[in-house]
């Protein structure tokens, strides 16, 4: 009988540590993929809309007033 609850036990410690493993890649893979989640813009304009309405397609500054662009949808 021993012999069997040993086993048993061997058994389930395994299974918990491969339980706890997978858990913590996954908590992992999840806390990775929602950094990087960030809402993705197509365009950018200057908060001071110094050119009235120019956009832009990347992220930078602006040339008149040198703050940074605001992403718009």
């Amino acid at each position: 009988m021993a012999a069997h609850r040993s086993i048993v036990n061997t058994q389930y410690r395994f299974s918990m540590k491969l339980f706890s493993r997978i858990a913590i890649v996954a908590l992992a893979g999840a806390i990775a993929f929602s950094s990087c989640g960030e809402e993705k813009y197509t365009k950018y304009q200057c908060p001071m809309k110094c050119e009235q309405e120019k956009t832009y397609d990347k992220p930078g500054t602006c040339p008149v007033c040198g703050m940074k662009l605001k992403g718009i949808k």
